[in-house]
């Protein structure tokens, strides 16, 4: 209770407003972002989808080209291993 009343005592005595400390009332302009907070550009986005793009035609050119004969040449090689 002491401790209190002391605290209050001592905050009505400085009323005023102290020289160097900011209004809390006062709005506070958020830091600006960072460069990890924002995050990748739009180019890393459009060469990653590029590139996966890319990648996936040519999985799916190599399973379309594939035949029996080719399927045993790779079987036959991984045997050999």
């Amino acid at each position: 209770m002491w401790w209190y009343v002391v605290i209050h005592q001592q905050a009505g005595a400085a009323a005023g407003p102290v020289e160097g400390c900011s209004n809390s009332a006062a709005p506070v302009a958020p830091p600006a972002a960072t460069p990890a907070e924002k995050g990748p550009d739009f180019q890393f986005y459009l060469w990653f989808g590029i590139s996966a793009a890319v990648l996936v035609l040519w999985t799916a050119r190599s399973y379309w080209r594939m035949n029996g004969e080719r399927f045993e040449v790779l079987q036959a090689a991984d045997c050999r291993r």
